[in-house]
């Protein structure tokens, strides 16, 4: 039983840091989108950017969990 729960509260660290590496990922690039964008004056850099940021932001998120997880190893 101890660990089901052990293994839900992994779970949902893992999809916390997910989150919050691609909510970071969709602010750095909606921003740098529109920074392109307006410069070009061509609003199609916005959703390019968004979604090259999601995944980035996906990436650091999963960089960030695997630190910690080394990190609680030792």
């Amino acid at each position: 039983m101890e660990n089901k729960d052990n293994n839900k509260k992994i779970n949902e660290e893992e999809e916390t840091h997910m989150t919050t590496g691609m909510v970071l990922g969709m602010c750095i690039g909606i921003s740098i989108g529109s920074a392109i964008g307006f410069a070009t004056k061509n609003t199609m850099y916005m959703p390019i950017a968004l979604s090259v940021g999601m995944c980035v932001g996906m990436a650091i998120g999963s960089s960030i969990k695997k630190d910690e997880k080394d990190d609680k190893d030792k």
